[in-house]
């Protein structure tokens, strides 16, 4: 009887300690409420917590809840950035902050452990945490990289500028330029990290960049070389090209000779001819065809000025003061042109009959319905597509034109040409269809080479 009895005591209480054990496990755990973990003071480490129906989805969770406490302290700091950065390129630089804060706070996650997961009510509690003084090591390593690597760049950069190779130093500018948002960003993480400023932070700065890079490019000089005031046949090529030379006006009053500056020609009326770099010389040549951009075909003119392309706004500014704008006259031909533009039904398409009509008129030639040159064209639609909208279906339509010039008298084909346009309407193709003839435009110097084909009959 006593061994009966003790049975049941052992048993009762083995049941006791059981339950008393899975009370235990089950308990979510105090860190996850706090925040705050014995084993991981606040002062040394970041720590982010996680939950979830799964193990893996709750660690996803806790660096995420610990890369948005570093971001959030990241973006503070970055305030003070933002206020030192100039009106005209605070919202570029802002934007390539804000872009490399996403790459620097993404990099931190390799640095995170997953120190305690739990099982608890059905759920999965995890524990992230960050040593700070370690990665403050590694951060610093790097910030001193990028400090030594663009101090690097300006010394270059001013060397070059002294000795007259100012696209070396423009781009080395713009190398040490480039580095200054993960370097503030960086700089910002280490202060979230340590509570103290990087003690360097105040030895590199964009505006100081900016303001190196202004009076350097206000200083280059883009000039008419050769090629000037020339006269020439619509059509027909300019007797000679048309070359500018790019200078750099040293500060003790010398020049030199710009090469490797890139420089765009364009007619007056908009349209490219060619993007050119200077030779050693500074020299750039561009050949240019006689194309008429007054409205009634008498002269034309050729502006050729810096590539804008890799330059801010507010350099954009500085550097358009440079540039040069050559003028030529146009020889006059008595020719006179009917036009004749149907679509694929036959039906005559008038609007860009009076296109082509205007485009005669304004290249210094007539346009006659029994004139001896005929420009006929035929209408086509090469794409066609209809695109479904929260407004309803929209209807894309994409058309060509192509021109052929022809002598009446011999039905010879002299030149063709082909012009491209688009248009686009809410409920009707037609519509579209009428948008996309209208459109119609064609090359001011293909257009001006097709008509003097003329002479060739």
């Amino acid at each position: 009887m006593k061994r009966f009895f003790g049975d049941i005591i052992i048993g009762g209480l083995l049941v006791f300690l059981s339950t008393c054990s899975s009370a235990e496990a089950t308990r979510i755990p105090e860190w996850v409420g706090s925040g705050e973990h014995r084993d991981y003071p606040t002062e040394s480490y970041f720590l982010g917590v996680g939950i979830a129906a799964d193990r893996a989805a709750a660690s996803d969770a806790a660096r995420a809840n610990l890369t948005k406490q570093i971001r959030v302290r990241i973006e503070s700091e970055l305030e003070a950035i933002e206020s030192e950065t100039q009106r005209g390129q605070r919202t570029e630089q802002r934007a390539r902050v804000t872009s490399v804060t996403r790459s620097v706070v993404d990099e931190t996650v390799a640095g995170i452990e997953i120190v305690e997961a739990v099982e608890a009510q059905g759920k999965f509690y995890v524990l992230a945490v960050l040593d700070k003084s370690q990665y403050l090591a590694s951060l610093e390593v790097e910030m001193d990289r990028i400090l030594a690597a663009t101090t690097q760049l300006l010394e270059a950069a001013r060397k070059a500028s002294g000795s007259g190779h100012v696209m070396t130093a423009i781009e080395n500018y713009q190398s040490a330029e480039a580095e200054i948002p993960r370097f503030y960003t960086q700089g910002a993480l280490y202060t979230a990290l340590s509570g103290r400023k990087y003690p360097n932070l105040e030895n590199l700065n964009s505006a100081g960049i900016q303001t190196e890079l202004r009076e350097l490019l206000s200083r280059l000089d883009l000039r008419i070389a050769a090629g000037n005031q020339q006269t020439a046949k619509a059509g027909e090529q300019l007797p000679d090209a048309l070359a500018v030379q790019a200078l750099y006006r040293q500060p003790d009053g010398g020049e030199v000779a710009v090469m490797r500056l890139p420089v765009i020609a364009k007619y007056a009326g908009g349209e490219r001819i060619a993007r050119q770099e200077t030779d050693k010389d500074g020299l750039a040549h561009f050949r240019v065809i006689a194309t008429p951009t007054d409205a009634v075909g008498q002269s034309g003119a050729v502006k050729v000025y810096i590539d804008r392309e890799k330059f801010s706004t507010e350099l954009i500014e500085i550097i358009s003061k440079s540039e040069c704008v050559f003028y030529y006259s146009i020889e006059r031909q008595d020719f006179r042109f009917a036009v004749h533009i149907v679509d694929r039904s036959g039906s005559r398409f008038t609007n860009v009959e009076e296109t082509v009509a205007q485009m005669v008129n304004q290249s210094g030639y007539r346009v006659a319905q029994e004139a001896p040159l005929l420009i006929e064209g035929s209408l086509s639609i090469v794409n066609d597509r209809e695109i479904d909208s929260p407004m309803g279906t929209q209807f894309f339509i994409e058309a060509v034109c192509h021109l052929q010039l022809k002598s009446r008298a011999s039905g010879q084909t002299l030149a063709s040409l082909k012009g491209q346009g688009k248009g686009m309407q809410m409920g009707s193709r037609s519509a579209a269809v009428e948008k996309a003839y209208r459109n119609i435009r064609f090359s001011e110097s293909g257009f001006a080479a097709f008509l003097q084909s003329a002479s060739h009959k």
